[in-house]
């Protein structure tokens, strides 16, 4: 799953400017977790959800499972964002 996903956000960087980048994958995050909750009938299993490389968090209450993922999907690929742009910054300067 993580490695899907991690494939999918890379694919999808090169078609999507990184203004909505984070904001696409945070929708995207949600509503695929979303399905495969409604999926499992919000089972009283802890359901463990992997993002951000290796990052797991765990939640037993499916309705908060939907706002802490979503936001810390956001925040976390916020993060990832102004890294590399950052990182683009520097090779703009080295150049």
């Amino acid at each position: 799953f993580v490695g899907y996903v991690f494939l999918k956000v890379e694919f999808l960087k090169l078609f999507i400017p990184l203004s909505y980048f984070d904001m696409y994958v945070c929708i995207y995050m949600c509503v695929y977790i979303y399905m495969c909750v409604y999926v499992c009938m919000c089972v009283y299993v802890c359901i463990c959800v992997c993002i951000c490389m290796y990052v797991c968090i765990c939640m037993y209450v499916c309705v908060y499972m939907y706002v802490c993922v979503c936001v810390y999907m956001y925040v976390c690929v916020s993060l990832q964002v102004w890294e590399h742009r950052g990182m683009q910054g520097k090779y703009n300067v080295e150049i």
